[in-house]
Parts: structure tokens; sequence; C-alpha cells
């Protein structure tokens, strides 16, 4: 993972050293001659292309790769702290190279019932061969907005129309970290709340290093909403605003590192966490161990323990 992104990294210093070598031949470039006819300038220019092209897929890979780690960590944080079990197509669910089988998405967590049916009753009002308009047309492309945001296909056969699970990854994305994904492009992650649960027991450092990646991240995050609010700004800018603006643009930037590193923050602190867990298992089967030495009652896992839902 580090590797790749450490490639991602070298194609944005390509695309950047390339188009400062751009703009240097304008420069120095012969003005009497036209443009048409100057092949270092058109070489130079579809240089410049390809590298922003591949830079821009680079950098959305590694995004997407570093939030299958973020989540698989995640999940696998709150495995350990439950003393559960993952799954590996749970583990596997952000994986952005592969679609899953028909039996693995059924694996995942369900989209809530009412959305489900919320995409198959505007489909079945939407459209028909025989019936159209510009009514039914806005009632299909709600419907296809929302199964798209909700991670669902429709199918129509015949007259029937069938809403089933899409199994490719932009729609695992979305089916498991809605907003998170669709607007900030990062995974659903712990609330500071939950990262307290979930780190019980863990030594006080691990559990300040993994708040303070959280908080990282959580910045980064605010400081895109603010870049968002000064391009929509109508207002002229200001000096403070053009200044601002680079300095937020900067942490927006690190976002997908930051989300790395707390990504592995996260997945060095399992040993500790399951250590504790196993702590916490055995300081309640001794205490019940105990409580029912008199009655003949025979030790076993704590309540807590039982019945827990897998991740």
């Amino acid at each position: 993972m580090r590797e790749f992104l450490r490639e991602s990294d070298g194609e944005q210093r390509r695309r950047d050293s390339l188009m400062e070598a751009g703009e240097a031949h304008l420069e120095r470039c012969d003005r009497t001659r036209h443009p048409l006819v100057d092949c270092e300038m058109a070489i130079s220019s579809t240089r410049e292309r390809l590298a922003v092209d591949s830079a821009t897929r680079f950098r959305n890979a590694a995004r997407e790769f570093v939030s299958w780690w973020a989540d698989a960590a995640a999940v696998a944080l709150a495995a350990a702290a439950e003393g559960a079990r993952v799954t590996s197509v749970r583990l596997g669910a952000g994986n952005p190279a592969l679609p899953m089988d028909e039996k693995e998405v059924a694996q995942l967590p369900e989209v809530d019932r009412q959305t489900r049916q919320m995409v198959e009753l505007a489909a079945w009002l939407g459209p028909t061969p025989a019936h159209g308009g510009p009514e039914r047309d806005d009632l299909m492309a709600e419907a296809l907005g929302l199964a798209s945001r909700s991670g669902l296909l429709i199918h129509r056969e015949g007259g029937d129309v069938k809403v089933i699970d899409d199994p490719w990854p932009e729609a695992r994305r979305r089916r498991l970290w809605g907003e998170f994904w669709t607007e900030h492009r990062i995974p659903r992650l712990p609330s500071p709340n939950e990262l307290a649960d979930l780190l019980a027991g863990a030594a006080p450092d691990t559990v300040e290093r993994v708040h303070s990646g959280a908080m990282a991240v959580g910045r980064a995050v605010r400081a895109e909403l603010r870049v968002e609010e000064l391009n929509s700004q109508a207002e002229d800018w200001t000096r403070e605003d053009a200044e601002e603006f680079d300095r937020l643009c900067d942490q927006v930037d690190g976002l997908t590192g930051l989300l790395a590193a707390y990504a592995g923050l996260l997945t060095e602190s399992l040993p500790e966490v399951r250590a504790a867990t196993r702590r916490r298992v055995r300081a309640g089967a001794g205490a019940g161990a105990n409580a029912g030495a008199g009655a003949g009652v025979s030790a076993g896992v704590g309540d807590e323990f039982r019945g827990r839902s897998r991740p």
C-alpha cells in the first residue's frame, strides 16, 4: 500500500515538473514562429496533458486504496474490541479493483428497507414503453439517483421492476460509507466516542496517537468544506481569503496521506485491543466462576460477548 502511495506521489511530482518545463518553453520559444509548426511545443503540451491525466488517476486510485485500508482497519478494530471475528467478505468490501458475486454482496450490511422501497416505487411509477412524459421521466431520474447513491441497481424485465444490490466497487463504497464517500471521498470512520470505547484498555499513548490521527483527518475534511465555501463566495476575495485558500488547499492535498497514517495507527493498535479484550474475558470468566462456585455453576464467557452480531 505504501509503495503505491509513493508511486502516486511520484506521478504528482512528474506532473509538476512537466508543467514547469512547459511554462519555461513558452517563455523562451521563438515568437516569430507560428505555434502550429512548433513541434517542441506540441510534444511538451502532450507530455504535460498525459502527466496530468496519469497523476489524477493515481491520486484517485490512491484515495480508494487508502479508504479501503482505513475501513478494513476500523472494522477489524471493532471486531477485536468485541471479541468477534470479521469475515473476509467484509474486510474486502472496500476493494477498489474487484466486483463481488451475489452471495458475497448479500453478506454486507443491508441497504435500509425504506430506501429500497422508495427506489422500487419510483421505478414502478417511472416511464414505460407505453406511458411516458416529463413527470414519469423525473420519477425515473429520481429513482436512478437514489439507487446510485445507495449502491443499488434497477432491473426492468418485461413489465417487472427489480431492485438488486450493485456488486461493483463504487456502489459498495456508497452503500457502506454513504455521504462520507460521496461528499468527501473517505470511508465512514468511528466517531470520537466510538473510538474511546473501542480503545478501552489500550495504553494511553496508543489512545492519544489514534485520536490525534483521527483529528488530523477531521481537520483536512473541514478544510475541504471551507475551500468549497470560498469557491462559492460571490464577493471578490480579499488578500486574506487568497492566503487562507492556499493554506487550506495544502491541507486538502494531504488528506490521502493523513488517512493512510490514521489507517496505520488503527492497524498498529489491534494487538493491544485484542489483548485488552482477552483480559476482560478472563476477568468476566473468573468472576462468574467465583460467583457460582458454591452452587456448582461452571465458568464461561461473559454475557457481554454473547449474541454480538458479526461486523
